[in-house]
């Protein structure tokens, strides 16, 4: 008698949209929860961190797939005679018009001025609200937030605007590669018409832990230190 193959546990296939591929994951065990419960217990961020990661690690089937290669940045792939000295301020402001009275703005991440990929991130601040959340009276941008475009209407060019000189989208470059000087580059993400966007997605997640608290009690001469940890 054949006997039949044990399966342990459900395999689900999922598109990476930075390289365009599926690869398959399982869900995550008692001993990757475990995991994630010491590294919690540990206070330490950094402990944190480095758990979830091993965690999506351990559930990626596929070895060809790390985690720390993943970006939850967009990202633009410039063209022009001075690609090489391009060289924006990190969180400076680029912008482009995309159309009559209406102008795509981002803020600098990084830029490589050997791949021509320049990432960027968005948010309220850039379409009238303050870092507070309060709105401004007379935002420069208006109150739409636009995403960078390979397709302008209208009265709208390919020139990104920023830096000490000024580039354009490359419309004509599609992929997550590019070869440069007979040397093959990873991009990291995978870029259409010369767009590329995060592959973590807004507001997508589910919440899978809740801890509540009792309140607390302050008085009104007491300090505090507040820990905010941003990672890319």
């Amino acid at each position: 008698m054949i006997s039949l193959p044990k399966i342990e546990h459900p395999i689900y296939r999922i598109k990476i949209p930075s390289i365009g591929k599926d690869h398959s994951f399982r869900p995550f065990l008692v001993k990757e929860e475990k995991l994630l419960l010491m590294a919690k217990e540990s206070n330490n961020n950094n402990d944190i961190f480095i758990s979830i990661k091993q965690v999506i690690n351990n559930c990626s089937l596929d070895s060809n797939l790390n985690i720390d290669k993943a970006s939850a940045v967009y990202a633009l792939r410039l063209t022009g005679s001075a690609v090489t000295s391009f060289s924006p301020t990190p969180d400076s402001f680029i912008t482009q018009t995309i159309g009559v009275g209406s102008t795509s703005v981002g803020r600098v991440l990084s830029y490589d001025n050997v791949t021509g990929v320049l990432k960027y991130w968005q948010d309220r601040t850039l379409a009238g609200f303050n870092t507070v959340g309060t709105a401004q009276t007379n935002p420069q941008y208006g109150y739409d937030l636009t995403r960078f475009t390979s397709s302008p209407t209208s009265g709208g060019n390919l020139t990104i605007v920023g830096g000490t000189v000024n580039l354009s989208i490359s419309t004509s470059f599609s992929g997550f590669t590019t070869s440069i000087n007979n040397k093959t580059y990873y991009l990291g993400q995978n870029f259409t018409n010369g767009l590329s966007n995060p592959e973590v997605k807004k507001y997508s997640g589910n919440i899978i832990y809740v801890d509540n608290r009792p309140a607390i009690r302050r008085s009104s001469s007491q300090k505090e230190d507040i820990k905010i940890i941003l990672q890319f």
